[in-house]
């Protein structure tokens, strides 16, 4: 099975720093978890004897955690390729350096602000890129090279 085929979460809250990410091939079966967040002790306790490994019970322990913890938690069904490549292609303006734009996207560099790519933001960039190009278009103005539009984090921009 290849990674793409795999049905990817993300999770985040306010509470929480960064993010959990869940993969589940077609049959349900977790296959990768990544924790990319700063987790509370009693959070960690509490994921750690509540791993889903099925996405049906993926689903119960969020409504549950959301319950325990009073936690606003957002989660993210990601049906998109998240590749550098798929990325380049769908923003279509190849100019600009992008060793340095894959590097950012891969994580491999920081941004401005010291962070480094994660999921959510990958998801955020394919976002916002749509309103972003009629946004420039409507001034009339030159669109971003890609590392400069991930370097300024303008995936955190709203429109």
């Amino acid at each position: 099975m290849k990674r793409s085929d795999l049905i990817t979460y993300t999770a985040t809250a306010p509470q929480i720093d960064g993010e959990l990410i869940y993969k589940y091939d077609t049959d349900g079966i977790l296959r990768e978890f990544e924790n990319k967040a700063v987790l509370q002790e009693d959070m960690i306790l509490w994921f750690a004897n509540r791993l889903p490994v099925m996405e049906n019970w993926f689903i119960h322990m969020v409504n549950k955690f959301k319950k325990d913890f009073e936690v606003r938690l957002h989660i993210q069904k990601v049906d998109i390729d998240l590749s550098f490549e798929a990325f380049w292609i769908f923003y279509n303006y190849k100019v600009g350096n992008k060793t340095r734009a894959k590097e950012i996207w891969d994580g491999l560099k920081p941004t401005n602000n010291k962070q480094r790519m994660t999921e959510t933001n990958k998801i955020n960039a394919y976002k916002i890129v749509p309103k972003l190009r009629y946004e420039y278009k409507l001034k009339n103005t030159n669109f971003p090279y890609l590392e400069t539009f991930l370097y300024q984090r303008r995936f955190d921009n709203e429109f």
